[in-house]
């Protein structure tokens, strides 16, 4: 064999084992390991309405910092008990313009008076999930409870304040919040690149029940600190028949290989809605764009 053939052969074996390493298969998990954990949530909301006359834009942004215990009674169950510990809260009703309110529980004094008689509630209870085996939502407990003392213990402004919170903040929806975790890991094997779809079905709050296609992917493998991460990317988009509304979301969860644990999770959801009203004797569309950016971040104890 000339040089060159030999150099031709040498090339094609390199390029023939990284093209082995980088179809290695995995096995992904999604757990949570007994123990005690910090658990930190982050949502930003941004509302964009707009017409021919006019155009508005309000935000609300919203910080959860909670304790997590999570302990395995059997081999079919496991319980997670979570306690805000701390929880923080600014609305902006058109962008840098008009009257913002801004409540930090660990500031109540200066509060504001009616969110804190709703937050410290969360503040002072505990909420606990009881899960399948395979880490599926069975259980929401204490939900109810905080829901029932807000309404014994708050005028008619604050009960106002807190209906439109409890329409959002369900068992449902915290149990969607968790199962959420389980819907991009696959059933099989999958080398990083590889692609596979799930049907959801969740309830979301004032539109009800609906099935949602995601479309994942196994982004990437990397090592930090001796530890292997597996990085998941999720999308979709569908439209709600209810006000044909165009919803599009990505989320990105980051999990450790061994363990299954979702340390990482970060979600972008636009919702688009067009409608016509008439004003002052005249039909305008009016766009609304609601723009949805989340994260939170896991972090054992």
């Amino acid at each position: 064999m000339n040089r060159v053939s030999l150099l031709i052969a040498s090339i094609l074996i390199v390029l023939g084992l990284s093209n082995v390493h980088s179809q290695e298969k995995y096995i992904l998990k999604n757990t949570i390991p007994d123990g005690n954990y910090k658990l930190e949530q982050n949502l930003l909301v941004s509302l964009i309405i707009s017409s021919e006359e006019t155009n508005s834009v309000s935000q609300t942004k919203t910080k959860f910092f909670w304790n997590v215990t999570v302990s395995s009674p059997d081999s079919t169950t496991h319980e997670i008990i979570m306690k805000p510990k701390r929880i923080m809260y600014q609305y902006a009703p058109d962008g840098i313009r008009g009257d913002r309110i801004v409540y930090d529980s660990d500031h109540s004094i200066t509060a504001d008076k009616k969110l804190d008689s709703i937050y410290r509630v969360f503040i002072d209870s505990e909420f606990r999930i009881t899960l399948d085996a395979q880490y599926n939502v069975v259980k929401v407990q204490g939900l109810k409870e905080v829901w029932d003392k807000i309404a014994e213990k708050s005028n008619k402004e604050v009960q106002k304040i807190a209906q439109s919170l409890q329409t959002s903040i369900t068992e449902t929806s915290f149990a969607d919040a968790f199962n959420q975790f389980n819907y991009g890991i696959p059933k099989s094997e999958v080398a990083v690149n590889d692609s596979w779809e799930t049907t959801i079905a969740t309830e979301l709050p004032l539109y009800g029940k609906t099935e949602t296609v995601w479309k994942n992917s196994l982004d990437s493998v990397y090592e930090e600190n001796g530890r292997k991460y597996y990085v998941i990317q999720s999308n979709s988009a569908f439209v709600l028949e209810q006000n044909d509304a165009d919803v599009e979301n990505t989320i990105t969860a980051e999990y450790d290989l061994e363990t299954g644990l979702n340390r990482k999770y970060s979600n972008y959801s636009k919702v688009t809605v067009e409608q016509e009203i008439e004003l002052d004797g005249k039909i305008q569309t009016i766009k609304s764009v609601a723009l949805i950016r989340g994260n939170q971040t896991l972090t054992p104890q």
